[in-house]
């Protein structure tokens, strides 16, 4: 009987350890659940920050796009708006010189038939211009006038020359001095 007492005994003080480690463990089992859901937390507000990161980060990117499109546009359109301004201006200047130069043609005219030959009658008059690097063949039917002027006859330094040509039925001929005199045609 003394066997069977010690046996229970034994028995009752291990089923003791085995209920104190049951407990010990339930407390440990217990606290590991608590750092989980700890842990947990910490890693879904890690989760949502980057998430609210990533979002604003999008929305900041997105705004830095549109603000560079709208940017790229602007550019584009002072471009356009430059390129029709240079059009423009490139017009009026090849408007403004081709005047320019009618206006000089037309008074070096003037000045031929005006200045130069007072006193003479003048019945017609023509002019033709002469381009450096170019020959030239001139009739004027009318007046019996048959002009070759062969290429490279321009003095080097001009790109082209204005050739004045006036019939006359008489007067009293006065040339500039700059004038050299071919029959009665001069430069």
């Amino acid at each position: 009987a003394e066997s069977i007492s010690e046996e229970l005994e034994t028995e009752k003080q291990q089923r003791e350890s085995l209920e104190e480690q049951l407990e010990q463990t339930k407390l440990h089992i217990g606290t590991l659940q608590t750092e989980k859901e700890e842990w947990d937390e910490e890693v879904q507000l890690r989760i949502n920050k980057a998430r609210t990161e990533v979002q604003q980060a999008e929305v900041e990117h997105t705004a830095h796009v549109e603000s560079l499109s709208e940017e790229l546009e602007t550019e584009k359109q002072l471009r356009e708006s430059f390129e029709q301004e240079l059009e423009k201006a490139r017009f009026f200047e090849s408007m403004y010189s081709a005047e320019v130069d009618a206006l000089r043609k037309e008074k070096m005219e003037h000045i031929a038939i005006q200045g130069y030959l007072r006193g003479v009658d003048v019945i017609a008059q023509t002019s033709i211009t002469i381009r450096a690097g170019e020959a030239l063949s001139f009739r004027w039917k009318g007046y019996g006038l048959r002009l070759h002027v062969p290429e490279g006859a321009l003095p080097p330094h001009l790109s082209e020359s204005t050739l004045h040509i006036q019939a006359s039925l008489c007067g009293q001929f006065q040339f500039p001095d700059s004038a050299e005199l071919v029959s009665a045609v001069y430069w």
